[in-house]
C-alpha cells in the first residue's frame, strides 16, 4: 500500500518547476485544492459545502477562491438537485494583487447510474455571475463521469475519467475539461482524489490550456 500511495503522489506532484509563464497562460501548470464538506440531514436531504483555492503561475501564486454551500435534495436514487451559492474572489488583473469579489447563484441536477460494476455521474449547472468584470453572467455547464468498475488495496482506490462542456452566453461554448484519476476511501467519514485535468478554455485569438493538478478532501459529518 506504502508503495502504491507513492506512486499516486508522486503523478500528483511532480511538476516541471523550472518553466515561466503567467496564471492561466498557454501551458500553465497549477494546482486545484479541494475539501468537500457532507452532512446527511435526513435520507433525503443533505448540506453539502464546497471549498476551493486555485494556484497558478507554475503552482506559485493563488488566483482564485470560493466557499459554495448547496442544500441538496435526493428524491430518488437516480437523481438529486442542489440549489447553491457561490462566494468567490478572483485576481485581477491576473498580474496584480487587486481582488474583486463574484457573487454566484447557482443550481444543480445530477444523474446516476449504475450499468453492471461501472458507475455514472452526470451533473448539470447553470449559474448566474454578479461581478465588475462579467458582461455576460449566464453559463451552464455539464459533466460526465465514469468509474470504472475495479477498487484497487484496502483504501478501495477507484479509477475515474470525465468530461466537462462549458456553454457561456454570447459565446457559446468556451471551455472544456478532460480529467481522470483515482478516488480513495480512507474511512466511512472520509476519503480524497488526486486526478489530473487537462483545461482547455477560449482566450483570443485562439484556445490555449492548462494542466491542472487537483486534489480533494472529502468529509462526511
Amino acid at each position: 500500500m506504502k508503495n502504491t500511495l507513492k506512486w499516486l503522489m508522486k503523478i500528483y506532484l511532480v511538476v516541471p518547476l523550472t518553466l515561466f509563464g503567467q496564471i492561466n497562460s498557454n501551458g500553465d501548470y497549477q494546482l486545484w485544492q479541494w475539501d468537500f464538506l457532507k452532512y446527511q440531514i435526513t435520507d433525503e436531504w443533505t448540506l453539502f459545502t464546497t471549498l476551493n483555492a486555485r494556484w497558478g503561475n507554475q503552482i506559485s501564486q493563488l488566483f482564485y477562491g470560493y466557499i459554495q454551500p448547496q442544500i441538496v435534495y435526493s428524491p430518488q436514487k437516480w437523481v438529486a438537485i442542489a440549489p447553491g451559492y457561490r462566494q468567490a474572489a478572483r485576481r485581477t488583473p491576473l498580474t496584480s494583487s487587486h481582488w474583486i469579489p463574484e457573487y454566484i447563484p447557482l443550481a444543480d441536477i445530477t444523474f446516476y447510474a449504475k450499468p453492471g460494476k461501472w458507475e455514472i455521474h452526470n451533473r448539470n449547472r447553470v449559474e448566474y455571475t454578479i461581478s465588475e468584470i462579467t458582461d455576460f453572467p449566464w453559463l451552464f455547464r455539464t459533466r460526465l463521469r465514469f468509474y470504472l468498475p475495479v477498487h484497487w488495496t484496502s483504501l478501495k482506490i477507484r479509477p475515474f475519467f470525465d468530461n466537462e462542456i462549458f456553454w457561456r452566453q454570447a459565446a457559446g461554448i468556451n471551455e472544456d475539461r478532460l480529467s481522470a484519476g483515482f478516488k480513495m476511501i480512507f474511512s466511512d467519514n472520509w476519503g480524497s482524489d488526486i486526478y489530473y485535468m487537462a483545461r482547455f478554455h477560449a482566450a483570443e485569438p485562439h484556445w490555449v490550456y492548462q494542466n491542472v493538478f487537483n486534489f480533494t478532501i472529502n468529509m462526511k459529518y
